[in-house]
């Protein structure tokens, strides 16, 4: 018997359970999804559902207000089935539950993602009018094979020009104006994304770092920031450690609009590197959108390996 009812915060083992056996490489952490749902506004919309089969949790479906894409309607989205309770109807009992419980609210745009090559995913959306809007690249950088002789003088090439790098904890314990820098920094890089829509509403700078803070993976000594002659803050590359095992994951690396196409992001990547291969860090993993040429040529470059894309969908909502 399905049962298909409300996923409360007891249930969040069984989600972590269901999202490893269906994205074994996104393994997360029931802290990690702990602390996920505790920095969320909690203002905005959160519909969750739990898909039980004879009282053993088989499914999960949910449905976020996006809180940098308020002024457009946008909703976040996501479901899972565990693979060995596919093909049972599963998936579309909570698709059809989730549809209807989002009828009350004034949305206008879901978005969901599934992985290339993930063919009954796929069919399921577009047979529900889902369409693809966008795609993106993960990668990973082996760092047992990586040749640092490759790349002799790109750092220095950069110095060179007046630059110089740190690391966000040194600026924030001799600069008190650091972190208004870094978030300004960030609002300028940001808007130049290739690829990226114009949909997003930015944060302000209090709940900029409220994030970044309240999250347990912030660490500033591995964020390397790039400063111009004059002090500005002119680039940013970041990473985090997994709580699932000893790889970095990459954060938001790009230049401020008066620093592009000087070097900067490839010396900032390469002070990344040497960062992980210090810690001993098996490899680095990073994700762009396949419109960001720059970002990939530089992955690209450092011998980051393609793995199977994430296709964004979207379903456009018609309530008329």
């Amino acid at each position: 018997m399905l049962e298909i009812r409300p996923l409360t915060p007891d249930d969040y083992p069984a989600l972590v359970d269901i999202r490893d056996a269906c994205w074994p490489t996104q393994k997360r952490t029931l802290e990690e999804l702990r602390s996920e749902y505790a920095r969320r506004r909690q203002d905005l919309v959160l519909l969750q559902f739990l898909a039980l089969e004879d009282g053993v949790s088989v499914g999960v479906a949910s449905a976020s207000q996006a809180e940098r894409k308020l002024k457009s309607g946008t909703y976040w989205s996501n479901l899972m089935v565990h693979p060995q309770a596919r093909r049972r109807g599963v998936g579309e009992a909570l698709y059809t539950h989730l549809i209807r419980e989002l009828e009350p609210h004034p949305f206008r745009t879901l978005v969901g993602y599934t992985q290339e090559g993930q063919t009954d995913a796929v069919k399921f959306l577009e047979a529900r009018n889902w369409k693809e809007h966008n795609r993106s690249w993960e990668s990973w950088l082996e760092l047992n094979s990586f040749d640092q002789s490759r790349f002799a003088g790109a750092v220095e090439r950069t110095l060179e020009q007046g630059y110089r790098i740190t690391t966000f904890d040194v600026l924030e314990r001799k600069d008190p104006e650091a972190r208004r820098k870094l978030y300004d920094l960030d609002c300028d890089a940001g808007k130049n994304i290739p690829g990226e829509d114009n949909e997003f509403t930015q944060l302000t700078f209090e709940r900029y770092w409220e994030q970044i803070s309240q999250n347990p993976n912030y660490r500033p000594e591995g964020w390397f920031v790039a400063l111009d002659s004059s002090g500005n803050f002119a680039g940013i590359s970041q990473l985090y450690p997994r709580e699932t095992d000893t790889d970095l994951d990459t954060g938001f690396t790009g230049t401020g609009t008066a620093h592009r196409r000087k070097g900067v992001g490839l010396a900032l990547k390469l002070r990344a590197v040497e960062y992980a291969l210090k810690h001993g860090a098996p490899r680095i993993w990073t994700n762009n959108l396949q419109a960001n040429r720059p970002m990939l040529s530089i992955n690209e470059a450092l011998g980051f390996q393609k793995q199977p894309a994430w296709i964004e969908y979207r379903l456009e909502w018609n309530k008329a």
